[in-house]
């Protein structure tokens, strides 16, 4: 055996993620990064499980994002396909930006992932994203803004988010922003 897979078994057998299931030779990070092997392999099916549902079934009603490596690159995808359902409309990529609807209480599931069982609408445009949290604080849902938590409350210190809309809108000019507007080789002020 090699060197690297006795540390790889010696991981396994102490409950730890071998690094190289988390970094490619470089150090660049290709995982999710978790302290134990047990929540690893949880995220891992989790993971699985909604991207073969999407593959086998149809779109889901709602994703969880925590359950993509990147979810940066998911959320300019939704930008992108909303651009495109504007493309009537001539919505140029770089004059449109996010917008965030709260949509419903937080979805508690047993399962990692998982929106147990309640039955969830899908957009006409945009996604309906699911399974991020607030550290720190809680969200406020009768007057939909963010509050503190309870700082002795370490038990509750992680509080679930609401299910909420991502979609994209064309950016709004704004009138306070002061930048030279250029006319040939003139600058006008």
């Amino acid at each position: 055996m090699t060197p690297q897979i006795v540390v790889a078994i010696e991981n396994m057998y102490n409950q730890r993620v071998p690094g190289p299931w988390m970094y490619d030779a470089t150090g660049v990070e290709i995982s999710w990064v978790t302290p134990s092997l047990g929540s690893w392999m949880k995220g891992l099916t989790a993971r699985y499980r909604q991207l073969k549902n999407w593959i086998e079934r149809d779109r889901p009603a709602s994703f969880w994002l925590t359950g993509f490596i990147r979810p940066q690159g998911f959320l300019t995808s939704v930008k992108q396909e909303v651009n495109r359902q504007h493309a009537a409309d001539k919505w140029a990529l770089d004059d449109v930006d996010y917008s965030t609807t709260i949509l419903k209480e937080e979805i508690r599931s047993q399962e990692l992932g998982g929106l147990g069982d309640k039955p969830i609408k899908a957009p006409s445009q945009g996604v309906n994203v699911h399974g991020l949290f607030l550290e720190g604080a809680s969200w406020n849902s009768k007057g939909g803004f963010l509050e503190e938590s309870d700082a002795k409350d370490l038990k509750n210190l992680y509080k679930d988010f609401p299910l909420m809309l991502v979609t994209a809108e064309l950016a709004k000019a704004d009138p306070n922003a002061r930048g030279p507007a250029t006319k040939g080789k003139e600058t006008l002020e």
